[in-house]
């Protein structure tokens, strides 16, 4: 199994080096499946989305699509050698997984090797569960919810966004919150910042 956890997606030189060599493939016979489905808004028009495939692009491959599993066949994800889940609304994007059936199109393909890149919402929701969000952004978790587990593709929380106080304002520090979260619910929160990726490859886990 091949996840690349961010929360940014391929920010800077230093995760494209390590995505490339996650990828183990040359980059111009390699399929990329973008899921825009979390910027609910604007899905494959989203500028994020557009940046993604330019940077997929600009390190030479040749194929990348947006496939918005709310509207199309998730069974298109099985022609791909790597799956993007965009960031946005990690409630939303959830959602729509399991009532879809894409969620478990993609556990089935994380588990057959296929590389999955997370960004922000697109790495919380193949975690345990989405606890921390109602943690952070309780406003998120609108009525109709109707539970926060996740795929479950490895079993701790984490924490997109660590360092950015500016997205998650309020009198206590980013950590101070973690810290109390991480008493309240008895786990320890893996910290992911902006210019790092988590890379889980089978058993190994290290944060680059």
């Amino acid at each position: 199994m091949k996840l690349f956890l961010t929360s940014k997606g391929l920010f800077n030189e230093k995760i494209e080096n390590a995505f490339i060599q996650l990828l183990n493939k040359n980059p111009d016979k390699t399929n990329i499946c973008i899921i825009p489905t979390a910027a609910k808004d604007m899905k494959c028009n989203h500028p994020r989305i557009k940046q993604a495939k330019d940077i997929f692009m600009k390190l030479g491959i040749k194929k990348v699509d947006c496939l918005d599993i709310e509207l199309e066949d998730a069974n298109k994800l099985n022609h791909y050698d790597v799956i993007y889940l965009g960031g946005g609304d990690p409630i939303y994007l959830l959602e729509k997984l399991k009532n879809t059936g894409a969620g478990h199109v993609l556990t089935n393909l994380a588990k057959s090797g296929v590389m999955i890149v997370g960004v922000s919402a697109g790495s919380l929701v193949l975690g345990p569960h989405l606890k921390i969000v109602k943690w952070f952004t309780p406003n998120l978790i609108v009525e109709g919810t109707s539970h926060l587990k996740g795929l479950g593709l490895f079993d701790f929380p984490i924490m997109p966004h660590s360092d950015r106080e500016d997205i998650f304002m309020a009198d206590e520090s980013i950590e101070s919150r973690l810290e109390k979260y991480e008493k309240s619910f008895k786990e320890s929160v893996i910290r992911i910042k902006d210019d790092d990726v988590l890379i889980m490859e089978n058993e190994n886990v290290r944060m680059v």
